[in-house]
């Protein structure tokens, strides 16, 4: 995978991640997924280290998210559903920053 692609894949998948943190209410992390995004629509590579740390745990990041009526957020169908799609985006931003960081 050439490195325009990998970084492509990256900016579509945050796109996707975005758009669905909008759907389900999750302000503070939209605010800075979309930060993050700017800064790699801009040519600042640097930003795929704040994709890795959303996406390896640490409190508060991505990993530490769960989408719940009971904390605040206005999750659009099944909890359940919403979670496990949340895990399968933060799982596809953390191989494509990988990805990136190796092929640049």
């Amino acid at each position: 995978m050439e490195p325009d692609s990998a970084l492509d894949d990256l900016k579509a998948t945050l796109r996707e991640l975005i758009e669905f943190l909008r759907r389900n209410g999750e302000r503070p992390v939209l605010e800075r997924m979309t930060a993050t995004l700017k800064r790699l629509e801009a040519g600042e590579l640097s930003a795929t280290d704040s994709v890795r740390s959303e996406t390896t745990g640490t409190m508060g990041s991505l990993r530490d998210l769960i989408l719940s009526a009971g904390n605040g957020r206005r999750v659009k169908g099944s909890e359940g559903a919403a979670n496990a799609r949340l895990n399968v985006l933060v799982d596809q931003l953390r191989e494509q920053a990988f990805q990136v960081r190796r092929k640049s």
